[in-house]
């Protein structure tokens, strides 16, 4: 093998001016291995540039990639938290607005304590009075069969026998109603239904509260 003085003068003579060997080893340890092995450097030198230009796209095709996938996860990120923040509302509307007392039963005879995994699927306690015996209906189930659109116009018109207060249903704000909606929903498993409306000449088979007929207004 030649010393190193004599490969660095070959290193020059192959090279642009102003480039060195022993100055320059950024560049020349390529051009250098290049000489030893018998190769012109230039050749190594654009093997090099194309092996980084490659591996440039490469990074950049992943940056990219990565970030995208950041993006996509953040924005999935607002939606999730939106929509608990949603759920969480609806949650406090349920309890409020006293859907739990007739829907959910034992929950207005025990202070409230009932798992959530039982709230909102009716009751065989039936309420008796001059319209018949009415029961509270399962509303997994009720609203199982419709979308939240069909819900909100559904709930704008609701009307039902007492002791179901339908009037302040109608009068509630739709982000409400949306909300009240994709709470119920998210509770799961429906259940079963509860027992069906019953004319004022029969008798209830189930336990039921008497309401006396209402007055009789002037």
């Amino acid at each position: 093998m030649p010393p190193v003085p004599e490969l660095c003068m070959q290193y020059r003579q192959r090279n642009p001016p102003g480039l060195s060997c022993c100055d320059q080893r950024s560049t020349a340890q390529p051009n250098m291995a290049a000489t030893l092995a018998g190769q012109n450097p230039q050749d190594s030198q654009n093997k090099d540039d194309k092996m980084l230009n490659a591996m440039g796209k490469l990074l950049i095709s992943r940056l990219i990639a990565a970030g995208l996938a950041v993006a996509a996860g953040s924005a999935w990120s607002a939606e999730a938290g939106t929509d608990a923040a949603t759920i969480e509302r609806g949650r406090y509307i349920a309890q409020i607005g006293g859907c739990n007392d007739c829907h959910t039963a034992g929950y207005l005879m025990n202070n409230g304590e009932i798992p959530e995994s039982q709230w909102l699927t009716g009751d065989s306690f039936g309420w008796r009075g001059p319209w018949g015996t009415t029961y509270a209906p399962n509303l997994r189930l009720f609203l199982k069969a419709m979308s939240e659109d069909q819900w909100v116009d559904a709930a704008r018109t609701l009307k039902r026998r007492p002791p179901m207060p339908w009037y302040t249903v109608n009068r509630m704000h739709e982000e409400d109603l949306r909300a009240l909606y994709r709470f119920i929903v998210s509770l799961g498993e429906p259940g079963e239904p509860a027992p069906s409306y019953l004319p004022p000449d029969q008798e209830p088979s189930t336990p039921y509260a008497l309401f006396p007929s209402p007055p009789e207004t002037k």
